[in-house]
């Protein structure tokens, strides 16, 4: 990076939600010994990322591959626990934000679309939270990328585009 002098933006935390306990990282796992070691992992992260000089790490809160952890009360209350303390924790390291991303409910269960994301941002109102939208994502969950994007608004901190099959901008189906 340093050859080319780039800089890095922001890391993503690789969150297996659906695999043995002892590599499982969910932050709404019913184990809270899973809630623990995800809390720490990320913390981890946070650091790295500090380290690093992103601005962002990326995460889905009840991990990839994880479609038996609902979008319900319970599950949403544990998210919105923890997102306040790693909240704290990014406040604690500085000019650090940890971002939600919704996955397609093909490949997550809790967290697919933006309005549900924003519900958990009102809710653990935390500065140093924020959204990222996937367009790989936002293509399958909702109706009009574009009412996503006015939905996440001033919360709207960091993108992934991608089209429809999640190749370059103009190789998929996405209508640009």
């Amino acid at each position: 990076m340093k050859k080319y002098s780039l800089g890095c933006s922001s890391i993503c935390v690789f969150v297996e939600g659906d695999v043995e306990k002892s590599k499982r990282r969910n932050l709404i796992d019913s184990d809270s010994d899973v809630r623990k070691q995800t809390i720490k992992y990320y913390k981890d992260c946070l650091e790295i990322g500090k380290e690093l000089k992103a601005r962002v790490v990326v995460t889905a809160p009840s991990g990839v591959a994880n479609i038996k952890d609902f979008w319900n009360q319970k599950n949403q209350e544990l998210c919105i626990q923890a997102l306040r303390e790693l909240g704290d924790y990014a406040k604690s390291l500085g000019s650090i934000y940890l971002v939600l991303e919704p996955i397609n409910r093909y490949e997550n269960a809790f967290l697919n679309r933006c309005d549900q994301a924003v519900e958990l941002l009102r809710k653990a109102n935390h500065p140093q939270i924020r959204i990222m939208l996937d367009f790989f994502h936002t293509n399958i969950e909702e109706n009009n990328n574009g009412d996503a994007i006015h939905l996440a608004g001033k919360e709207l901190f960091h993108c992934h585009i991608a089209d429809s099959n999640r190749k370059s901008v103009g190789r998929g189906n996405t209508d640009w």
